[in-house]
């Protein structure tokens, strides 16, 4: 077993837009509360837009989306703007904003779909461009390099730099929290 300190919550309103440092979350059996529950829609290919395929939604990493239950949902613009997800003009201003017709959805409406990515694509988001961070395209170099793990007996030793968890007890967390893995 591991143990430590949880040093950083944090939570993103919308999928594939950055979102917000928070000091406490409740986390329920599908994660933390508000985390993803928007997502913009292609108009044009009725699926889900993700920064996983950077070549046409690189722009969504210069949104902010922060807040949510009970108040809205406010998306920061690259100019600075902030909209609130009730703002009747919303999907235009985004639109606009990333340069391909979309809807803000809080649910998937039947038949869309969400375009998975190659392997390689979804290792390529941490190196692009967040916000005012400048793209750093040696982000996953040290941690491939360092943390190695044998998914299955046999395979040797892999690359891995992600995490995959199961709540096993509902509740509230908070910074400086105990946590213990495995």
């Amino acid at each position: 077993m591991i143990s430590g300190r949880l040093v950083q919550l944090r939570r993103y309103p919308v999928k594939s837009l950055l979102g917000e440092r928070i000091p406490t979350a409740e986390i329920g059996v599908t994660g933390v509360a508000g985390d993803r529950a928007l997502a913009l829609l292609d108009r044009a290919s009725g699926r889900v837009a993700s920064a996983k395929q950077p070549h046409r939604w690189r722009d969504l990493l210069a949104l902010r989306a922060t807040g949510g239950a009970p108040d809205p949902v406010r998306i920061t613009l690259p100019d600075g703007r902030h909209l609130s997800v009730v703002d009747p003009d919303i999907d235009v201003a985004l639109s606009a904003a990333v340069g391909h017709p979309v809807t803000l959805v809080d649910a998937v409406p039947a038949g869309a779909t969400l375009l998975r990515s190659h392997p390689e694509a979804v290792l390529a988001v941490p190196t692009l461009a967040h916000g005012p961070l400048p793209p750093e395209t040696e982000a996953l170099r040290v941690p491939a390099r360092l943390n190695r793990v044998e998914p299955l007996p046999g395979m040797g030793a892999q690359p891995c730099v992600g995490a995959y968890a199961t709540v096993v007890r509902a509740g509230r967390v908070a910074d400086g929290d105990r946590v213990t893995v495995g």
